[in-house]
């Protein structure tokens, strides 16, 4: 079942790469952007982490903490999505156990989907990214939550095709509300 503006976000407690523990609850009083990717070899994926970063620093100083899940075992992210240094957490869920308490899911359409994407497509295509193992459910379709300082649910973004994350501008835009 799919999130909706102003539900409580599911709360979680797990560990990421690192063994750091990150619970929902320890970002009371924050905004928080938690997205949910494919696989750790997915190069549309790897692509948005790089897209991210290049606005990282400026999202970090209005105050956005952001936390990334990946269907991929703690291995494959650092041997993968871990090289680009991203500096938010990285957490492994390979059985997809928060991915199913904020409704992501698979479609096999998503693929086909991203055809109609062609942009994107190419982008990812002469990316430094192509070279990364496909090991996951490739029909997994990315999502984004935006989450306000009482934890309740600003935004829930649920890709269209498995390159379709939320606009950088809605990001801004919710940074921008106090």
């Amino acid at each position: 079942m799919r999130l909706k503006k102003g539900e409580k976000a599911p709360l979680f407690d797990v560990a990421d790469v690192y063994g750091k523990r990150i619970a929902l609850r320890d970002f009371a009083g924050k905004k928080l952007m938690v997205s949910f990717y494919r696989y750790s070899g997915c190069p549309l994926c790897n692509l948005r982490i790089a897209d991210l970063m290049e606005h990282y620093s400026e999202f970090e100083k209005q105050g956005l903490i952001m936390l990334s899940f990946w269907q991929s075992a703690k291995k494959e992210i650092l041997e993968t999505v871990s090289e680009q240094h991203a500096p938010f957490p990285l957490i492994p869920d390979k059985e997809k156990k928060i991915y199913t308490l904020y409704g992501v899911e698979s479609r096999f359409v998503a693929i086909l989907k991203l055809l109609l994407h062609p942009a994107l497509s190419l982008r990812t295509l002469f990316s430094r990214f192509m070279k990364v193992k496909m090991a996951g459910d490739i029909n997994l379709v990315p999502a984004d939550f935006l989450i306000n300082p009482d934890l309740t649910i600003h935004t829930a973004y649920y890709g269209k095709h498995i390159g379709d994350h939320l606009p950088i501008s809605e990001i801004e835009s919710f940074l921008a509300v106090d």
